[in-house]
């Protein structure tokens, strides 16, 4: 199944709903990573229909009660897109996903979202439903030399993660296996035209 023109429907709801804008003003008062994360995860359970709405007002308040007035607003415009999505892709991954990317445009707030930044990221969620998220966490651990010290696993490595579960036994992950992983995925990413894929590839190559 393709998911591209689902998400590319969300993404235009995104815009549609100005929910960019709403994200900005709550990200203004969320006073920590930790805690942008823990909303993040409130939003998961709901959508996942594991919270309710009235609890989970309740614990934003408990968590940062200035963001309680704004949240409702946003929470309303996040679970309209997300119903976009068909019965079998309403996953928590999916829902992570879509905080992500309003959290990342949400930042700077732009007045233009270009879907092609990120149409990449799509294909490698369509292919990470058929690995087990256990394989998952797995190959992005795997990426990084067994060198005893600790790296906390972010998405970026867990998208890397994906790439490589069709050959994770293959000899040249063995040796320097993150940055070999890191130019693998580069030479995937066909260079685009936008700014965003310019910036972001020549920042990759310089870590590289």
């Amino acid at each position: 199944m393709d998911i591209a023109p689902i998400f590319r429907e969300i993404f235009d709801q995104f815009s549609s709903d100005n929910i960019y804008r709403s994200w900005h003003k709550i990200s203004q008062e969320i006073r920590s990573g930790d805690e942008k994360e823990r909303v993040f995860r409130l939003i998961v359970k709901i959508s996942m229909q594991k919270l309710d709405t009235y609890e989970a007002g309740k614990e934003v308040n408990r968590e940062n009660p200035q963001i309680s007035a704004q949240f409702p607003d946003f929470l309303f415009k996040f679970l309209h897109a997300f119903q976009f999505l068909p019965s079998d892709q309403q996953t928590f991954a999916n829902s992570m996903f879509l905080l992500k990317i309003i959290d990342l445009f949400g930042s700077e707030c732009p007045k233009i979202i270009n879907f092609s930044e990120i149409s990449y990221i799509s294909r490698l969620l369509e292919l990470a439903t058929n690995v087990l998220l256990k394989d998952l966490f797995e190959n992005s651990v795997n990426l990084y030399p067994k060198d005893g010290k600790f790296r906390k696993i972010g998405a970026r490595d867990l998208l890397d993660g994906v790439v490589m579960s069709e050959e994770p036994e293959d000899g040249k992950y063995k040796e320097k296996s993150f940055l070999k992983m890191k130019t693998k995925l580069m030479e995937l990413e066909p260079r685009g035209n936008s700014d965003f894929e310019r910036k972001y590839l020549d920042f990759e190559s310089k870590n590289v």
